[in-house]
């Protein structure tokens, strides 16, 4: 019997272990014992998946609903609670209160300061506090405007308010205006305190301990307006009414300011810091406040309970969207998405579709957008370093197909749509971002070759409520997405071995991942010097049969055609077909192609690769 040589090289794919060795299989020609030339390949080898991201952009409020809890979200979510951030060098909780005039504040009763600069403060001191524990500060170190020679009393204040019509916080922060100025009510009116003149920072805390815990509102001390009108105070208080010195600050259930949340609370804790005007016998008017500003709730007007959305601080400008959808009141969606693709193949005649679809209803459209497409550029500096930048090669704008480029460079697919391009529709309707091919622009429905998408919503199974939609950007899925079936995703497997006889290649493909849609396994001999090609077709079935497997995709009746794989795969070609020698290239590969891709160019999808032999290479004219 004649003894041939065979000799040959071996093909794996990356991201999976390499499968069994082949099992004996038919033979297209008479080869005799082991093959003594073998190529090992690195499993990295296989690249070019298609692969990329969808970003969500420029999110908008959809729709509230008031009568939630605190809508807004402006409780205070500090362990404490209390409106403030605590202190780096002491114990406590501090406000930075640039005290509200009535262009901050117009609600009643009206504030009769109109100019105020620098900032106020409140500061409630802990054990280890810089004053002495327990003790509480209480400043403005900036200037308010009064008038000159007029007696003022700082006083903290536990008011009620009274809305007259929608709540003058909500329409603050909604539309950035009030229609009409609520009123503010002291809740059970009992004044009280210290109405003592001069500041006492430096000196002993003012004892504040005679007053009754029912105070309301509670004097701190008062001042007298300097020449140009000025009002400065700086007051040093005894724990008194609140709690023992040295007590830990964590009680918030006893400082002088009330927690920030949503949660009622009561005498003798305030929710306002305010001075009032005094008259020329030391009487002090409560309806002619200078200044104020909200530390706590708003209560009712029984005390009994916070006023939903009337936290503190009472709001001085309309909220951005992004601070009304931290709100558990608000629900907001995206205005825009963008998918960004490496490695998407030109289609030849055919396009890249992009498709909205939602996962409940069934519903799928168009999505106009604009596209971007891109060649990487390499460029290499004069200081060795690696610079990436790319050249635009095709757009396309307000169409939802474009068609594709790929082969010879790597490219970067960008398609970016928003609801001002969608003709009325909105993206916050829908669950999903497809992308598919298509004959041309104007299909009505998605093809069955979907290779990418995105699900970029989960709304939870209830499509109108849009306050449980979880809006989830992140990588794409490459595959075949189905409208009425599971998807599925391509994940590249399988091991592959080419034997050289002769002026003969024969590649045996095993365990390989079944094609997305529109899609098939290809064979090429490349050389990756010079940028030779030979196209050596689809696989087919071993032979014997060598039934093509282009239709894989689709038909599970072919030979060795599972659910989800290729059981075997063959390709077989002679060097005279291929319009050269088997040496003049020095790399095999297996590529991914779509199906309307040209014949011309390999897709940038490699699957497996592996080296033409070093025996084979050496026969090469100048190698002997």
């Amino acid at each position: 019997m004649k003894r041939t040589v065979a000799r040959t090289g071996v093909l794996a794919v990356a991201g999976a272990a390499l499968i069994a060795a082949c099992s004996e299989r038919e033979k297209l020609y008479e080869v005799e014992g082991d093959p003594i030339f073998q190529s090992p390949v690195d499993v990295a080898q296989a690249t070019g998946l298609p692969n990329g991201t969808l970003t969500l952009d420029r999110y908008k409020v959809i729709d509230y609903d008031l009568s939630v809890p605190d809508a807004f979200g402006r409780a205070t979510t500090s362990a404490s609670g209390l409106y403030g951030h605590q202190t780096g060098t002491a114990s406590g909780n501090y406000w930075g209160i640039a005290l509200h005039t009535r262009a901050q504040d117009p609600r009643l009763p009206a504030l009769t300061a109109v100019e105020a600069s620098g900032g106020g403060a409140a500061y409630i001191g802990g054990p280890d506090a810089w004053m002495d524990p327990g003790e509480f500060n209480f400043w403005f170190d900036g200037t308010v405007v009064g008038v000159p020679g007029t007696r003022y009393v700082a006083a903290l204040a536990r008011y009620a308010v009274v809305p007259r019509g929608e709540l003058d916080h909500v329409e603050i922060l909604l539309n950035g205006t009030i229609t009409l100025p609520d009123s503010l009510v002291l809740v059970d009116p009992n004044p009280g305190g210290s109405v003592e003149l001069g500041d006492n920072f430096s000196g002993p805390c003012r004892d504040l301990s005679a007053a009754q815990e029912t105070a309301n509102p509670l004097f701190l001390g008062s001042t007298i307006a300097e020449d140009d009108g000025s009002v400065l105070l700086d007051l040093n208080i005894c724990s008194g009414l609140w709690y023992a010195s040295g007590l830990a600050i964590d009680q918030t259930d006893k400082t002088p300011i009330a927690p920030n949340v949503n949660k009622p609370f009561r005498a003798p804790q305030f929710n306002y810091i305010v001075w009032y005007e005094m008259d020329a016998d030391g009487n002090v008017l409560l309806d002619r406040p200078l200044v104020r500003r909200q530390v706590a709730p708003d209560l009712t007007v029984d005390g009994s309970g916070i006023v939903n959305n009337a936290m503190a601080p009472f709001p001085t400008a309309r909220a951005t969207t992004e601070q009304l959808l931290a709100g558990p009141g608000f629900a907001g969606a995206p205005d825009s998405l963008t998918l960004q693709v490496y490695h998407l193949d030109d289609l030849g005649s055919k396009v890249y579709h992009a498709w909205l679809y939602n996962n409940l209803t069934g519903e799928v459209v168009p999505a106009p957008g604009n596209w971007v497409v891109e060649e990487e550029i390499r460029r290499v500096t004069d200081a060795g370093d690696v610079v990436i930048e790319y050249e635009t090669v095709t757009t396309a704008n307000g169409t939802a197909a474009v068609p594709g480029a790929g082969g010879g460079g790597v490219f970067r697919h960008t398609f970016r749509t928003s609801d001002a391009l969608l003709n009325g529709d909105s993206i916050h309707r829908y669950t999903h971002l497809l992308v598919s091919i298509e004959n041309g622009p104007g299909a009505g429905r998605p093809s069955a070759e979907i290779p990418l998408w995105r699900q970029f919503a989960d709304k939870r199974g209830t499509d109108s409520n849009y306050f449980d939609d979880v809006f989830l950007p992140g990588t794409i899925a490459f595959g075949t997405f189905r409208l009425d079936a599971l998807p599925y995703i391509y994940e590249p497997r399988g091991t592959a071995k080419a034997d050289f006889h002769g002026g003969n290649l024969r590649i045996v493909a095993e365990q390989l991942s079944r094609p997305p849609v529109g899609y098939y396994y290809a064979a090429w001999l490349v050389n990756e010097s010079t940028g030779a090609l030979a196209y050596l077709g689809p696989l087919t079935s071993p032979p014997p049969g060598s039934k093509s497997l282009f239709d894989a995709d689709v038909d599970s009746g072919l030979p060795g055609v599972t659910a989800d794989g290729i059981v075997r795969a063959a390709v077989t070609v002679s060097e005279s077909s291929i319009g050269g020698k088997f040496y003049d290239f020095n790399t095999i590969r297996v590529t991914l192609e779509p199906k309307a891709s040209p014949e011309n160019v390999p897709a940038p999808t490699i699957i497996l690769a592996g080296p033409v032999p070093d025996p084979l290479l050496q026969q090469r004219p100048g190698n002997e």
